[in-house]
């Protein structure tokens, strides 16, 4: 049985990046310059959703060797992201609670998986900077 998560190849790294700056720096151009008039709330949550997809497609793209020893990294990196994940959320009302005064049991989905997978990322570099070392 093969138990391997499918990934992407390794250059789409490159291009998870690339259009990660594509993505903040056109629209951000687009507005400053007066091509393209958009509302505050919808230029970043496009910048957002960018980011958000293009660090997915950086988690999920293959390393240059891609050994057990990266596997093992990959898969605690995604192991610590869903327990901080689930701490945010549990958390999180709590300290709204503290800060403004006002319990709110909901967290936005979009702002849970930018945390996960920015925990993840960082996580798993810094795993295979320190074995590397």
């Amino acid at each position: 049985m093969d138990t391997k998560f499918p990934l992407l190849p390794q250059y789409f790294k490159k291009i998870g990046l690339g259009l990660m700056v594509l993505g903040v720096a056109i629209p951000a151009a687009l507005n400053s310059f007066d091509l393209i008039m958009f509302e505050k709330g919808t230029l970043k949550t496009i910048v957002l959703e960018v980011i958000l997809v293009c660090m997915l497609i950086i988690a999920l793209a293959k390393e240059k060797v891609e050994d057990e020893f990266v596997t093992k990294i990959r898969m605690q990196a995604f192991a610590v992201a869903f327990i901080s994940g689930v701490a945010y959320v549990v958390i999180w009302p709590f300290i709204n609670l503290l800060l403004e005064g006002e319990f709110f049991l909901t967290i936005d989905a979009f702002n849970a998986l930018t945390f996960m997978l920015f925990i993840y990322l960082i996580n798993f570099y810094n795993q295979k900077s320190d074995a590397e070392l």
